[in-house]
């Protein structure tokens, strides 16, 4: 909030002051009471109508009654709770609103505050199913719905509710929604894949208004990305990877990697190939050259020439100008994995072995690839014989990556070697 204008700033704290004043007078719906079964609580809430106010009437809160879509515009149709008559609202006003929060919501907030997600997900059911059709409002324009939205999916996350958190991400407005529902919506798909709910990760995926002008959404998609990469959604990863490519943004190289990698899984060799040739490449300094010292005081040095540097290949029709890189780079570790897995299919597995052990060794351990990377370099020394060194590498990833499915995989490639050929060898 430190970057809001210092009038917004003072509207937020109005609208806190406000919810605590009317919240003390509202009543603890009994739904918010109920269990924490892991179901859909979209007909629990059904009857339950949101309570708001607006900031310029702080004295009469409202009752919502219905959307209308007029003219192809959203109007919000309330009444006030002390008076008859009905009040239309567009969408796209500048009305400010702040929601009239229930006495449980202060619970809800220290039972988040304190990370007890499971008692906090009983307590903020009524702070947010009824407000989900608002999320599309603009986020200056409704206090604290959207903030207790992406709140209680942070809940649902941790308490991994994914029969609840898919009925609820199915009403959610995603596709006209702002940054944060469309983030907390990330969120919610991530954790639909890691669970092999893939329908409903689709879902979210198909309402995100993915697109180069927002960074933050499409750097939390291209995490998503590569959870269904290594949950077997190649296929479906690599269009997007495709699509990211072609955007002007600092992720197009890495989509551009991800997409010969999937191109490589799913068989298709000859994209990958071309694809591959157009990879940044490393680009070899020469050496500077020394001035060789002067044969006496009479005879001046001969001034050394500066090193000529390397050009980069012409472009063509089918094969642009290289780009170069650093092995520095945090994209160099993730080439050097995808050209070794070539050579790999090509069984070339010491020409692979060599490209895998470069991107580790200018790698980053946190870096999303660097687990399959270790795995596939035990694997080449295990094809190669070299036992003890794949072994060594597979402990690394049990012991660093404990939880990783490549560590699964590696668990089941340990070979049990004998003192006897030990000493042999």
């Amino acid at each position: 909030m430190k970057y809001l204008p210092m009038n917004v700033k003072k509207i937020f704290f109005s609208a806190f002051l406000l919810s605590i004043f009317f919240g003390a007078q509202a009543q603890t719906p009994a739904a918010s009471e109920s269990g924490n079964e892991d179901r859909s609580y979209i007909a629990d809430f059904a009857q339950k109508s949101p309570t708001f106010g607006i900031i310029e009437d702080r004295q009469r809160p409202l009752n919502f009654l219905r959307t209308e879509t007029v003219s192809g515009v959203k109007n919000f149709v309330f009444s006030y709770t002390d008076a008859p008559g009905e009040l239309y609202f567009p969408r796209t006003s500048e009305k400010k609103y702040y929601v009239i929060h229930s006495a449980s919501y202060r619970s809800a907030m220290d039972s988040f505050s304190k990370e007890n997600f499971e008692d906090a997900i009983p307590l903020m059911r009524d702070a947010v199913y009824p407000y989900v059709q608002f999320l599309d409002l603009p986020e200056i324009q409704s206090l604290s719905i959207h903030a207790d939205f992406d709140k209680f999916v942070d809940c649902l996350v941790a308490a991994n509710k994914v029969k609840e958190a898919a009925a609820l991400s199915a009403t959610v407005p995603y596709s006209d929604s702002g940054n944060t529902v469309c983030l907390a919506g990330v969120k919610l798909a991530r954790m639909f894949v890691a669970n092999k709910m893939f329908a409903a990760s689709d879902a979210i995926i198909s309402k995100l208004p993915i697109n180069q002008n927002n960074m933050e959404l499409l750097t939390a998609f291209f995490d998503l990305l590569g959870d269904m990469r290594k949950s077997g959604k190649t296929r479906e990863a690599s269009l997007w990877y495709t699509k990211i490519s072609n955007m002007d943004t600092p992720l197009k190289t890495s989509a551009k990697v991800w997409m010969v990698y999937c191109d490589i899984l799913l068989g298709n060799i000859n994209s990958a190939k071309v694809y591959l040739d157009q990879l940044p490449t490393v680009k070899v300094e020469e050496p500077k050259a020394e001035a060789a010292p002067a044969a006496d005081s009479s005879t001046p040095a001969t001034p050394a020439l500066p090193p000529i540097p390397e050009a980069a290949p012409a472009a063509s029709a089918s094969k642009p100008a290289a780009e170069y890189i650093k092995r520095d780079d945090a994209i160099f570790s993730l080439i050097q994995m995808v050209r070794g897995i070539f050579k790999e299919n090509d069984n070339k597995t010491e020409e692979a072995l060599n490209l895998f052990a470069e991107g580790i060794v200018f790698g980053d351990a946190s870096s999303d690839w660097m687990t399959e990377l270790l795995y596939r370099t035990g694997m080449s020394y295990k094809k190669l014989g070299n036992f003890t060194a794949s072994n060594e590498i597979f402990a690394q990833l049990m012991l660093f990556y404990p939880n990783d499915l490549f560590t699964k995989k590696a668990e089941k490639e340990v070979v049990e070697i004998k003192p006897d050929a030990e000493a042999n060898k």
